[in-house]
């Protein structure tokens, strides 16, 4: 399906550019993401100072972050004609939300405490608890509890902004629906990656892992709902969309694995070598291990799954990834992913969205953080 190259993307755009436009969206996404949770703590008052704290650290969940997510939401809406402010900051507000409620229940998978170089819910319940006298124990429950809940609630909220949105209840309930449905198969990705290394399940596969757990809710939804929400996306438009968001998403995770290993911590937000002490196989460790003799195939199932992992035991599994030709080879899979999307981008959407989406598909080849 090819576009009109000089398809009108609508009177919401009153910039000079399309890149314009949509960062000229994203200071009423961030308002309406503050008003959510300003919402959600007036509504839960009756539960006292506990509930209070938890809503003010998810709400900081929620403001952290490049807004990726409703970048992308508004570059889909925008770019099929969306013109109504209040639907646009509604919808980036619920894929923002959305992804700070998977990200915190990411972190208690992964037994993370910081995320973006500073605690996060988990990290800061257990601080405060170990602040207040509690033992090593009681604290860890408190971080635990903090973390599901923190993150059910930024889940539930995406929702309830989403059922809120000032459109047709038919519109709104397909919006929803979209929504569970991503949230289904991102978590059939997370269980795929915690169960990647499990004896006697099927093969690993990092990037249909990937696509799951990454590409699906952080690309695709919010092409999608961005879409849909203007009304004039068919479904061969909403086919290249999911295309372009597969490519972006696995390139994009491939970009954040490479990072995860090789990147420094205090451009990561993370610390270094996480991945490997949580034992996760992505595709760098999946290529190292099909490529290495035994003594480094050795070394690499030894390190894979060890908290107490040194410095010198992560820079010896870089070392291995490396000389297998592991990093390289996973580099031109993400190279490739993000060619097919941009070229996918380039012919079958709006010019002005294909363009754009084009662009950020090449940028991710050569991201550094």
């Amino acid at each position: 399906m090819r576009h009109d190259r000089r398809f009108p993307y609508g009177s919401a755009v009153a910039s000079a550019t399309f890149a314009d436009a949509v960062d000229e969206a994203l200071p009423e996404a961030r308002d309406a993401v503050a008003r959510h949770w300003a919402g959600a703590r007036a509504r839960s008052a009756a539960g006292g100072a506990p509930i209070a704290r938890l809503l003010r650290d998810a709400a900081d969940a929620s403001a952290a972050g490049k807004y990726l997510r409703p970048r992308l939401l508004a570059a889909g809406y925008l770019g099929f004609g969306g013109s109504d402010h209040a639907c646009l900051a509604g919808l980036a507000a619920a894929v923002q939300v959305l992804h700070s409620g998977l990200c915190t229940h990411d972190d208690l998978i992964d037994g993370d405490r910081v995320r973006h170089g500073a605690p996060n819910a988990i990290g800061r319940a257990e601080r405060d608890a170990a602040a207040a006298g509690l033992g090593e124990t009681s604290a860890r429950r408190h971080g635990l509890t903090a973390g599901v809940l923190a993150g059910d609630l930024a889940i539930a909220g995406a929702l309830g902004l989403l059922a809120d949105l000032p459109v047709g209840a038919e519109l709104r309930a397909r919006l929803v629906l979209e929504a569970v449905r991503a949230i289904e198969l991102t978590v059939a990705g997370e269980l795929l990656d915690v169960h990647g290394d499990d004896p006697g399940t099927e093969t690993p596969d990092p990037l249909r892992t990937a696509r799951l757990k990454t590409a699906v809710y952080s690309f695709r939804l919010p092409l999608r709902l961005g879409a849909l929400a203007a009304g004039t996306a068919d479904s061969g438009a909403l086919d290249a969309l999911d295309r372009v968001g597969d490519g972006l998403g696995v390139a994009y995770q491939l970009a954040d694995d490479d990072l995860g290993l090789f990147g420094a911590p205090e451009d990561t937000g993370k610390p270094a070598g996480s991945d490997v002490a949580d034992g996760t196989r992505t595709l760098l460790v999946h290529l190292a291990l099909e490529r290495a003799d035994r003594a480094d195939r050795a070394r690499l199932i030894a390190a894979l799954g060890d908290p107490r992992a040194s410095s010198p035991g992560i820079a010896e599994v870089r070392a291995i990834v490396t000389r297998t030709g592991a990093r390289d080879a996973a580099r031109e899979t993400a190279r490739r992913e993000a060619e097919r999307a941009a070229e996918t981008a380039e012919r079958e959407l709006p010019g002005p969205l294909g363009e754009y989406l084009s662009r950020a598909a090449r940028s991710l080849i050569r991201r550094d953080r």
